[in-house]
């Protein structure tokens, strides 16, 4: 595993293309565009193309649209699935290096977030929180099946009217007492 290709997909725009393919399998960039409404179509672009060179991502169609080539996007392979696979094998410093630009993604997200005047941070239900388990290993791998099964039922949802895209992170970390 290439960790240097994970750090380079945590970033906004990429993470938000990854989602999307990782509910609708395929998508061309129009139908990106429309999920990313704020990020400028060139921004798009040069994301998307960074993607396809680093493996993430395979063009599996090409359809003249009016002059132009309209390409379809595919997910070649989830790297967040091989680090939770093989994330045990990769030298603590690349983990920490990888949690560090995790961080910075969730700090880019607020800021941005913050920049507007008129948030709704309680109608938004904007917040972050932390949570200490005191679970043995049967518990713990209870919990995260159990949670693991309930992001995937409201990850799957299909954008409808009133429903608006809201991210949700997480980090598990033993702490050591």
């Amino acid at each position: 595993m290439d960790y240097e290709v994970i750090a380079e997909l945590l970033h906004p725009v990429r993470l938000r293309i990854l989602q999307e393919l990782l509910t609708a399998a395929q998508c061309t960039a129009s139908q990106l565009a429309l999920a990313l409404p704020n990020t400028p179509q060139a921004t798009l672009y040069r994301h998307l193309k960074a993607m396809v060179k680093a493996n993430i991502l395979e063009i599996t169609s090409e359809t003249p649209v009016r002059g132009m080539v309209e390409r379809t996007y595919e997910l070649k392979h989830n790297p967040f699935a091989e680090l939770n696979a093989n994330g045990a094998t990769l030298p603590n410093k690349q983990l920490l290096n990888l949690f560090f630009s995790f961080m910075l993604t969730q700090l880019g997200d607020c800021t941005e977030y913050l920049k507007d005047e008129n948030k709704g941070i309680e109608t938004e239900r904007f917040g972050f929180r932390t949570f200490l388990l005191k679970l043995n290993d049967d518990e713990l791998g209870q919990f995260i099946q159990e949670f693991g099964q309930l992001l995937q039922r409201y990850s799957q949802r299909t954008e409808a009217e009133g429903r608006r895209v809201h991210k949700f992170s997480f980090s598990l970390i033993p702490v050591r007492v």
